[in-house]
């Protein structure tokens, strides 16, 4: 829904990102795996998209697409269409078993959440040991840097033609916290969590950082 309302620069850099993730987590049959906080449902089509080009039948590959609201997941659902099974519910209060889950996406989700500290012990906590898990989160300064310049020149309509207008930080809009890469890190480590690849979603400027790990 927002990567529709927005400008093909936004749109260039969005489905690098699920590109990206996507192809880390690299579905396969027999497994089981999570989108965790689902939104509009662009990584869960993506994921479908490789499942089909793998000529892998329905039922190989388990998806499930997790989100806190419940307008979201009915217009991912409308997208998305068979094959995933989808739950309303709180990051902090994930409603699965223990080791439940193969792989794990979480994109553009941890700074939203009320408890990440809660958040990240419910991932590791359906994850398989061994599965891996693939983490995005933005580079507030950066993300600022360039909306403050683009406001400045009056570029935020071309930009942004839609209903969409993100504030100039991002802190006062959406995102309950800006994540310090390093202490980041090192939550996750206390839940299990090892990073063993991170990549930035432009080659020039880290506008995301994305994490690849397992447990």
């Amino acid at each position: 829904m927002y990567l529709n309302d927005t400008s093909w620069p936004v749109k260039l850099i969005e489905s690098k990102r699920i590109k990206r993730i996507t192809s880390l987590i690299d579905p396969r049959a027999g497994e089981t795996i999570l989108d965790l906080g689902c939104g509009a449902g662009d990584m869960l089509l993506e994921l479908k998209k490789i499942i089909d080009k793998k000529g892998l039948c329905p039922g190989d590959v388990r998806l499930y697409g997790a989100d806190a609201s419940g307008y979201m997941l009915e217009r991912s659902r409308e997208r998305v269409g068979q094959g995933v099974e989808f739950v309303k519910c709180l990051s902090e209060e994930l409603p699965f078993e223990d080791s439940f889950f193969d792989k794990i996406i979480c994109s553009e989700v941890v700074e939203h959440v009320e408890d990440l500290g809660r958040t990240l012990s419910e991932m590791s906590r359906v994850l398989r040991p061994g599965g891996v898990f693939a983490i995005s989160y933005p580079n507030e300064d950066i993300f600022n840097l360039i909306k403050g310049f683009c406001y400045f020149l009056k570029l935020d309509k071309l930009l942004f033609p839609g209903e969409y207008k993100p504030e100039r930080n991002m802190l006062s809009h959406w995102h309950r916290r800006k994540i310090n890469p390093q202490e980041f890190r090192k939550e996750l480590a206390r839940e299990g969590l090892g990073v063993t690849k991170e990549y930035g979603n432009l080659v020039f400027i880290r506008l995301r950082h994305i994490l690849y790990g397992n447990k």
